[in-house]
C-alpha cells in the first residue's frame, strides 16, 4: 500500500508537464501568421497589434513588436518624404515657371534689341551712302574752292588798303598752295565767302575815311578819302589845294594826282561830314 502511494504523484508530474510548457516553436508561428494577416489587413492593424504585443523582452512576441515599430517608422518617413518631394516639387515647379517666364522676357527683349540693331544697320548703311557721296561732292567741291581761292587772291590784289585790312583776318585763312593744304575745305569756303561779303558790303556804301597821300611832288599829305565804292576814290587835303583820283589796278589800287578837282572833292566831303548843304557835285571818274 505504501509503495503504491509514493509512485502516483510521480506519474502525475509526468502527465502534467507537458500542459505546464507550451511549444514555443508553434507559438511563435502563430504570432507570425497573426502579423501577416495584419500586414494584409492595413496600416491601423499594424498600430493595434503593437498594442496587442504587451513586453517586447518576453520572447517571440517582443520580436513582433520590435518589427511593427520598424515598419510604422519606415512608413512615416516614407511619408515624410512624400511630402518633402511634393514640396519640393511644387517649389521646383514654381522656380521653373519664373525662369520660363524671365526666358520669355529675355526672349522679347532679344527681338526688340535685334529689330532695334536692324534699324541701326539700315541707318548705318544710309550714312555710308550719303558719306560716299558727300566725299564725291566734297572732292568736287576742293576743286571750286581751290579756283574761288584764286580768284579771290587777285581780287585782294586790286582792291584799295582799307577793305584789305577789313578782311586780312579771313584772307590769311586762304592757303598758299589751294593742291596741297591740311585747312578743311569748308573751313577755306566760308573764308572766301566771308571775304566776298565784307567786299560787297564795302562795294555798296559811300565810305570817308583819313588816310595819308602822296603828291606829285613826292610829298606825303594828310587828306579826307572818299571811297565810292570799290571802283572810284578820291581825296582832297583840307585847304581844297590838292586832290587825287583812285581806282582799281591789275597790280592794285592807283592813285592820281588831280589838283584841278581839289575844290569840288572838298565840298563833297564837306556834304559827306554835313558841314555844306546837300548839292549835286560833279566829280572827274578814271577807269584803268
Amino acid at each position: 500500500m505504501g509503495t503504491e502511494v509514493m509512485e502516483r504523484p510521480n506519474a502525475d508530474r509526468s502527465l502534467c508537464r507537458p500542459a505546464a510548457k507550451p511549444d514555443r516553436r508553434r507559438r511563435l508561428r502563430r504570432l507570425l501568421a497573426s502579423a501577416a494577416g495584419l500586414l494584409l489587413i492595413g496600416p491601423s492593424a499594424l498600430l493595434l497589434a503593437a498594442f496587442v504585443v504587451q513586453d517586447p523582452d518576453q520572447g517571440p512576441g517582443g520580436e513582433l513588436r520590435a518589427l511593427l515599430d520598424k515598419w510604422v517608422e519606415t512608413q512615416r518617413i516614407i511619408s515624410q518624404e512624400k511630402r518633402d518631394w511634393a514640396l519640393g516639387k511644387e517649389l521646383m515647379r514654381t522656380r521653373i515657371d519664373a525662369v520660363q517666364r524671365e526666358i520669355a522676357t529675355l526672349r522679347e527683349r532679344i527681338a526688340a534689341d535685334e529689330a532695334e540693331i536692324a534699324k541701326i544697320d539700315a541707318a548705318e548703311a544710309e550714312l555710308f551712302t550719303e558719306n560716299a557721296r558727300l566725299q564725291e561732292a566734297s572732292a568736287a567741291m576742293v576743286d571750286v574752292v581751290g579756283q574761288l581761292e584764286a580768284r579771290t587772291q587777285r581780287l585782294l590784289a586790286r582792291l584799295p588798303e582799307p577793305i584789305v585790312d577789313k578782311v586780312r583776318t579771313f584772307s590769311q585763312r586762304l592757303p598758299a598752295d589751294p593742291a596741297n593744304t591740311d585747312v578743311r575745305c569748308g573751313e577755306r569756303f566760308a573764308a572766301v565767302v566771308a571775304i566776298l561779303n565784307e567786299i560787297d558790303k564795302f562795294d555798296q556804301t559811300v565810305t570817308l575815311l583819313p588816310e595819308q597821300h602822296e603828291l606829285s611832288d613826292g610829298r606825303t599829305v594828310e587828306a579826307a578819302t572818299i571811297y565810292v565804292g570799290l571802283g572810284q576814290a578820291y581825296f582832297a587835303t583840307a585847304d581844297g589845294r590838292f586832290g587825287g583820283i583812285g581806282s582799281a589796278g591789275t597790280e592794285g589800287y592807283v592813285w592820281q594826282s588831280a589838283d584841278e578837282a581839289a575844290k569840288d572833292i572838298s565840298r563833297a566831303i564837306g556834304i559827306l561830314e554835313n558841314r555844306e548843304p546837300a548839292a549835286f557835285v560833279r566829280l572827274p571818274v578814271r577807269i584803268r
